[in-house]
């Protein structure tokens, strides 16, 4: 006898569409704005530190709306993202974010990484123990045994077995 959706799966399933969704709407008029204003050089990818951001801020959507409908439609590999992937990338996301937020709040001139991180402790404290609100309580509700068993029905079965 097949499982029933838990329901904590359907309702965070259809967060992470709303927000992967908003969130590439919210991307895409950011990079028509930079267009508009800066030209199309102003979204090129000049360093490794560009490209990283790119990846951060392009897949995290992505993957937020793709995984959001793969919970709702009980695909394996959602659960997986969102247990294993998802964590990974949502910190890199946190902690450019507090980059940014600390660099412009840095009085130095033409400070090094380091030195923005030791002198704005205090935003990246912040922003740790924002993410770990968000993401620690995710993370301990999808690897209970009710939703690991719910996902782990979807998984294709070895050849000869009698599950």
């Amino acid at each position: 006898m097949p499982l029933k959706k838990p329901l904590g799966v359907t309702i965070f399933a259809s967060l992470l569409t709303v927000i992967g969704g908003f969130t590439s709407v919210v991307i895409f008029i950011e990079l028509i704005d930079s267009i508009r204003f800066f030209g199309a050089t102003s979204i090129g990818i000049s360093s490794i530190i560009s490209f990283f951001g790119f990846i951060v801020f392009a897949i995290t959507p992505v993957l937020l709306y793709a995984s959001g409908v793969g919970l709702f439609l009980s695909q394996p590999w959602a659960w997986k993202a969102v247990v294993y992937f998802l964590p990974v990338l949502l910190f890199f996301f946190f902690a450019n974010l507090a980059y940014g937020v600390a660099w412009g709040r840095s009085v130095l001139l033409d400070p090094s990484p380091l030195e923005v991180i030791f002198e704005n402790t205090d935003v990246f404290v912040n922003v740790f123990f924002r993410y770990a609100v968000l993401v620690l309580p995710v993370i301990y509700y999808f690897t209970r045994p009710v939703v690991v068993l719910y996902f782990e029905q979807f998984l294709p079965k070895a050849p000869g077995s009698k599950k």
